[in-house]
């Protein structure tokens, strides 16, 4: 144990195990998949393998989505991890690393303080223990949403700025103003330094607007140094912020250039998101910091995408040490730099949960967790030194060690919490986005099992994203209902429709004016509303106003038609609806035709239409036996035709060998392999 206690890394070794153990565990089965964004970045990552392509920023209907993680996701799925889920690996990856990562961060920073080597490591890796298994950070990084990847940047960067400072070379006393003495004070190790914190703070950039706070944060902390270093510092210290400022640069120029093509996109998510009239109203100002500093230690936040629904931030220990280290922190402010640092980290990190319309925010917010993980260890560390120093020796040794299982407690409890407390939360699978996911899964089985399965697709709006990621590939088929509705006439099995219904009600009633007998569910998807219709089988489909009879191979008849009238006028248009009996399932693509005349014996033919059937939305070669479909024609009648009566000829052909199929039977064939389904009047 003594041996185990002087070795604080081998410490963080086992936090970080379990830290990766927790936001792995049951990744994509713990909390119900899946959230819109992580949905949206796993559907850009699969377009970007599909069509290799460079993208610094998405224009969407919520303020833009950044491309980073649309790359890490990419990466994962390249790795084969293709499912819905798949942008929680890289995401859960980084929260991990942010354990190992406080603690760098840490060991450099409270270097500068008065505690002693053992004391500040010892700080480091209670950081990193609290880092490893802080609930909302664990839950935020088992999501595969771009705020996850913003602690693990920011931890890297100050600890690569500490670091940097550190390794500088003071130059000689008679050279220390000398441009020449600056740059000789950088020092390989030092320059290196200074790049990743440029590299890596610019990559951040593409991560979106939680990651932008890296930057005025390490304004902030290197600006604080440059005021408070020794004079000989300064210069070889402002040269490597130069060059990490180069560095930085040139590796964001590509999204600048945009931004600065685009300004928009620079604010609109903040725009969307935040209090507009906030900055006016002091009185919301003020209610908005109390729900934010409330939500740290007492009331805690309702969103379960990032806590659970009711919990402070930090628990009971936690808040022990978080009191007692900010006490720390605000007796050691004018002479400590690192407790004015940690304080305005913090500060810096509540700005974009204080500023929206919604506080607290956990998600917004997720940068408070690591200066603040620092200073509940710097309070546990001074209580533990104080129970250890001011009372007599056996009190003392009780009283460290019900304090040490205090903080021994605290990673069981919220453990605890996660595994088990949190996914019975009885909301959960609606601020998740599990029902469109759970229906989308049940439609595909029972299209995989034989059923008829149709999703409507409203092109104006902006899909259902489990959807839109679930069904390419399946047997679901997906059209817009108002231009195109499959039905069935007999159908063996079960049909299933569901109708997305905040732009399209009209197919709901039609699907149930048709088949009276059918199942209606109705569902919320988060993103829209749905009815399903359920037509049970060998239900019968419509009949046509006008029957008719024709049969053309390989497996296609003609029942009938609807029509606009027997007559119309020359330069107006005729309007037709054909009824075609699917009777065996089609594997190819035909053409269908319509001909107003036959053009045969002299007669010409007046008019014509040839294109793919219902608007191209639904082609042949998804039609299945049992189908019925309804091919709307508008034929327009040229204004020189003369008046009479013209046959209305029909038949179907494949395209580009424009060869015809063969009609079998019909009440009225020609001998072309076209059928003659009614007759119309042109008139004048």
């Amino acid at each position: 144990m003594r041996r185990a206690l002087s070795r604080p890394a081998l410490f963080v070794v086992a936090v970080t195990l379990l830290g990766t153990f927790l936001r792995y565990h049951r990744l994509s089965s713990l909390a119900p998949e899946a959230w819109f964004d992580e949905v949206w970045f796993a559907l850009r990552a699969r377009e970007m393998l599909a069509a290799p392509h460079f993208a610094v920023f998405y224009r969407t209907a919520w303020g833009g989505g950044n491309s980073l993680m649309v790359y890490f996701t990419a990466l994962a799925q390249w790795f084969g991890f293709t499912g819905i889920s798949s942008s929680r690996l890289p995401s859960a990856a980084l929260g991990a690393l942010a354990a190992p990562l406080a603690y760098a961060c840490f060991c450099e920073m409270f270097r500068r303080t008065d505690f002693p080597e053992r004391v500040y490591r010892w700080i480091a890796a209670l950081a990193a223990l609290i880092a490893s298994y802080l609930l909302y950070w664990v839950i935020v990084s088992r999501v595969g949403t771009e705020p996850s990847l913003a602690p693990a940047a920011t931890l890297f960067c100050v600890w690569q700025l500490y670091r940097a400072e550190r390794l500088l070379q003071l130059p000689p006393a008679d050279r220390k103003n000398s441009p020449l003495a600056a740059l000789a004070a950088l020092t390989p190790s030092s320059a290196l330094s200074f790049v990743l914190v440029g590299l890596v703070a610019a990559i951040a950039q593409y991560n979106g607007p939680h990651a932008r706070f890296v930057l005025p944060l390490l304004g902030l902390v290197a600006l604080h140094h440059v005021i408070t270093t020794p004079a000989p510092r300064r210069a070889p210290m402002a040269l490597g912020l130069g060059l990490a400022a180069v560095v930085g640069l040139l590796v964001i120029a590509p999204l600048a250039l945009f931004f600065t093509r685009e300004p928009y996109w620079l604010v609109a998510r903040a725009q969307i998101t935040g209090n507009r009239g906030a900055l006016a109203q002091p009185n919301l100002l003020l209610e908005n910091l109390r729900l934010v500093l409330a939500a740290l230690n007492i009331e805690g936040s309702f969103d379960p995408l990032t806590n659970y629904p009711g919990l402070p931030m930090f628990d009971a220990a936690q808040s022990a040490g978080f009191f007692v280290g900010h006490a720390w922190a605000l007796w050691r402010f004018r002479r400590s730099p690192v407790a004015r640092e940690l304080l305005g980290w913090e500060a810096l990190m509540i700005v974009p949960s204080w500023l929206t319309s919604d506080p607290p925010n956990f998600q917004r917010m997720i940068g408070v967790g690591a200066p603040a993980a620092a200073l509940i260890a710097v309070g546990w560390v001074l209580a533990l030194q104080w129970i250890a120093r001011r009372l007599p020796p056996r009190p003392a040794r009780v009283g460290v060690g019900l304090a040490v299982l205090a903080i021994a407690f605290s990673p069981l409890y919220q453990m605890y919490v996660l595994l088990v407390r949190f996914p019975q939360w009885p909301s959960l699978p609606l601020d998740y986005l599990a029902v469109p996911v759970k229906t989308a899964r049940e439609l595909i089985a029972r299209a995989d099992a034989g059923e008829r399965v149709f999703v409507s697709r409203n092109p104006e709006d902006d899909d259902v994203i489990s959807f839109e990621f679930l069904f390419p590939g399946t047997p679901v088929g997906r059209l817009d209902f108002r231009q195109c509705l499959p039905l069935g006439d007999g159908r063996a099995a079960r049909s299933n429709y569901l109708v997305l219904t905040r732009r399209d009600r009209q197919s709901v009633l039609a699907l149930y004016d048709t088949y009276p007998g059918a199942r209606i569910t109705e569902y919320y998807l988060w993103q829209d509303s749905g009815t399903l219709i359920e037509v049970p089988p060998l239900a019968s489909g419509p009949v046509a106003s006008h029957p008719g009879r024709a049969a053309f191979a390989p497996g296609l008849t003609f029942t009938g038609h609807d029509w606009s009238g027997p007559a119309v006028r020359a330069g107006e248009s005729l309007f037709l609806t054909l009824y075609w009996k699917v009777e065996v399932d089609l594997r190819t693509d035909y053409t269908s035709f319509l001909h107003v005349g036959t053009g045969l014996g002299g007669t010409p033919v007046a008019a014509q239409n040839d294109h793919a059937p219902c608007q191209g939305l639904f082609l042949t070669s998804r039609w299945r036996a049992g189908d019925l479909i309804r091919d709307s024609f508008a034929v327009t009648i040229p204004p020189d035709t003369p008046p009479g009566d013209y046959p209305i000829v029909t038949g179907w052909y494949t395209y580009p060998s424009l060869t015809r199929l063969s009609l079998l039977t019909a009440s009225d064939a020609l001998p072309d392999n076209r059928a003659i389904i009614g007759v119309v009047t042109v008139t004048r």
